[in-house]
């Protein structure tokens, strides 16, 4: 399978190479009419190759992203499954939902460029291609799951990252746990690596919100705009704080009327 996507990885490479070329005998043709006859020719050959490589790149990768299509699916609906488990049981779910995102292959290939990750190494050493994220209704709802990810037996937490409690310099915080997920494939067993962000409804609303600013300066913020997402990054964790303290208090003023 990885030696087919070192294939698909040289026909991106390739692909642009034709996209350039035929852009070239464009416009050759209009400065010079005489040739557009033959540039017409060499185009439709041109552009019938690149199709059909591109049909074959998105099937390697279809191919390859699958196993990891499967994981997320069933991760989905096992924690769907949990979050209404709660609610059936009239308790308080720490789920508030669910979601999760396949990396793009556009994405994938750019960052094993970045890292230097050879293409069949990217099972092992990319831990992101499969991202799913749980959100909580409050920041101690956070620990709550962590700790029912880490009970499970059919997945394998390799490592953890505490953003929350050492928050990222952007003023990014989350809880992130790369598992290793087995998944069956027909005939086939595979164990894909699968990040997991836990957060709460507010840092998942500055998380977002900063990712779609972040095209321009790709997280090289200049100082003030920096300062200024750092504050906003402050304010929603005591956003968080004051919603757990009030809902503390609530729980506090009816325990005493039950008691009563």
């Amino acid at each position: 399978m990885f030696s087919k996507l070192n294939a698909s990885n040289n026909s991106w490479y390739s692909f642009f190479v034709n996209k350039f070329l035929i852009q070239f005998l464009v416009l050759d043709s209009l400065f010079n009419p005489f040739s557009m006859f033959h540039h017409s020719l060499m185009i439709q050959l041109i552009m019938t190759k690149t199709s059909n490589e591109v049909l074959v790149m998105r099937s390697d990768w279809d191919l390859f992203l699958f196993p990891y299509k499967l994981a997320l699916d069933e991760l989905k609906v096992k924690l769907k499954g949990q979050r209404e488990m709660y609610r059936l049981r009239g308790e308080a779910s720490p789920i508030e939902f669910v979601t999760g995102r396949l990396k793009p292959v556009e994405s994938i290939i750019q960052k094993s460029k970045i890292r230097k990750i050879a293409m069949e190494n990217l099972e092992e050493e990319m831990e992101d291609i499969a991202g799913l994220r749980i959100m909580c209704p409050f920041v101690e709802d956070v620990q709550e799951v962590v700790e029912l990810m880490r009970k499970r037996e059919d997945l394998e937490i390799i490592y953890e990252k505490d953003y929350i409690s050492h928050i990222k310099e952007s003023g990014y915080r989350s809880y992130h746990l790369v598992c290793k997920y087995p998944v069956d494939v027909i005939d086939q067993k595979y164990e894909v690596l699968v990040e997991i962000q836990v957060r709460t409804l507010a840092m998942n609303f500055w998380a977002s919100i900063e990712h779609s600013l972040n095209y321009k300066y790709k997280g090289d913020y200049p100082i003030e705009l920096k300062r200024r997402l750092q504050k906003t990054a402050k304010a929603v964790y005591q956003l968080d704080e004051e919603m757990s303290s009030i809902r503390n208090e609530i729980m506090d003023i009816s325990e005493q009327e039950q008691d009563h």
